[in-house]
C-alpha cells in the first residue's frame, strides 16, 4: 500500500492511497489531518476489495 501527498497551490493537501491497483483520493486542509484521512481511504480500499 502506498500513500502520496501533493500540496496544491490553494494550500489543500491531496492524499492518494493505492493498493493492488485500486486508488482512493481525498483532500484535507492541513497536514495534521493527513493520518485520519489516510486511515479512512485505506478502510475504503479494504471494504471495496472485500466486496469484490
Amino acid at each position: 500500500m502506498t500513500t502520496e501527498l501533493t500540496n496544491l497551490p490553494c494550500g489543500t493537501v491531496q492524499v492518494k492511497v493505492c493498493m493492488n491497483h485500486i486508488c482512493e483520493l481525498g483532500w484535507v486542509s492541513s497536514h495534521h489531518l493527513v493520518p485520519p484521512k489516510e486511515a479512512q481511504l485505506k478502510k475504503s480500499i479494504r471494504d471495496h476489495s472485500e466486496a469484490s
